[in-house]
């Protein structure tokens, strides 16, 4: 059964739910990287009041406390968003009450170390929502202080760029919007209209 997994490519068939829950922790080729020891999860772009440039990451297989990882490239960047594949992981936009941002940094997952310069959004965001796979990172929403946006934009993950604009969402949204993806579909919820 070590092949025999459903993937994209392969979703007909039978499986045994024990025998893929094995070869998930045995074999260690369940699709993506996420599971598998050594995938992480980075954090960043928060307030202790004021903001910080911290990154933030965890193993996502073991339980524990996240650890030190770089900073961003700038500390004023609260509100920013991202998404990343497994080998990059991308922070879109941010700022303060009186600077928001168009950066976009990136960050290598598998070593430690701070920010690199990847390009900018298409203008200044702040508190949008995002989601992403491992070719895509795609934001929405947000605001610029001076209004909330309908704009929806993405970066392709392995080549640095600015990002490009891919439509509009059906209402302007502002802070505590999300994401969330499946291989095929891409879905932006709540926020503040």
């Amino acid at each position: 059964m070590a092949d025999s997994y459903p993937d994209r490519t392969n979703a007909s068939g039978l499986w045994n739910v024990n025998e893929i829950s094995k070869n998930k922790t045995t074999g260690g080729n369940w699709p993506g990287n996420f599971g598998t020891p050594g995938g992480r999860g980075l954090f960043a772009c928060g307030q202790t009041p004021s903001s910080v440039d911290t990154v933030d990451f965890i193993t996502i297989s073991t339980a524990g406390d996240a650890t030190d990882f770089g900073n961003l490239q700038s500390a004023d960047r609260h509100g920013c968003t991202g998404s990343g594949s497994t080998t990059r992981g991308l922070f879109c936009g941010g700022g303060s009450n009186t600077n928001i941002e168009d950066t976009i940094d990136f960050f290598t997952i598998a070593s430690t170390g701070n920010a690199t310069d990847f390009g900018n959004l298409t203008g200044v965001h702040r508190s949008h929502g995002a989601f992403g796979d491992q070719t895509r990172c795609i934001t929405a929403g947000g605001s610029n202080n001076s209004a909330y946006l309908n704009v929806i934009e993405f970066m392709t993950i392995a080549n640095t760029g600015n990002g490009t604009d891919f439509g509009d969402l059906t209402a302007a949204t502002d802070s505590g919007s999300s994401g969330v993806n499946s291989p095929t579909r891409g879905v932006i919820m709540g926020g503040i209209t």
